[in-house]
């Protein structure tokens, strides 16, 4: 590499082994902006799940107070809709998986036609099922907040319609739940 960079001096010159350094390097900081961008994605998408739920479930104050009247705990409550949140991610994260898989064979196709190159679609199993999975763990961690938050719902409050007024170990535990949401998505 030394005498042919003395010999060319105007070329690049590198070895085999800088070259796959050099790429390997590159490969790195690719991965290492996927998944940043990955995870700035789960981020958006969960804050939509805390609003959609929170909307969601303050729209159904009145189930969540019939349920309380009729010997519901609060412990039952976060399982019901703990429940209904994991289903949602599920039926979610299925969704956009084959959303995923089509919109890949269909990219495919395009760089076939558009660079005359033959290349063969790998569906990997483990990777789709670790999405979905994803997907269902992002819903629930989301979904803490809302479902905590309105399930101290107060049946007399809501046939009153009185909104009630947070006290401080209410505003505790919502500091204490942010926290937990930040550690589970971390």
């Amino acid at each position: 590499a030394n005498q042919l960079g003395k010999t060319f001096p105007l070329a690049t010159v590198s070895t085999v082994q800088q070259a796959l350094n050099s790429d390997k390097k590159a490969s790195q900081q690719l991965t290492q902006f996927l998944s940043i961008a990955g995870l700035a994605a789960l981020l958006i998408g969960g804050i939509g799940i805390v609003n959609t739920m929170q909307v969601s479930l303050a729209r159904r104050r009145m189930e969540i107070a019939m349920l309380k009247t009729t010997g519901y705990r609060r412990r039952d409550l976060y399982l019901l809709f703990g429940l209904e949140a994991a289903m949602l991610g599920l039926v979610g994260g299925v969704g956009g998986a084959l959303v995923g898989i089509a919109l890949s064979d269909g990219v495919r196709l395009l760089l076939e036609q558009v660079a005359a190159v033959n290349i063969n679609f790998v569906l990997d199993w483990e990777i789709v099922l670790a999405g979905v999975g994803i997907g269902v763990a992002t819903t629930c961690i989301f979904a803490i907040l809302p479902i905590v938050r309105l399930s101290r719902v107060r049946p007399l409050a809501v046939l009153r319609d009185t909104p009630g007024t947070p006290s401080a170990g209410v505003v505790g535990s919502t500091v204490l739940l942010l926290a937990l949401v930040g550690v589970l998505f971390w």
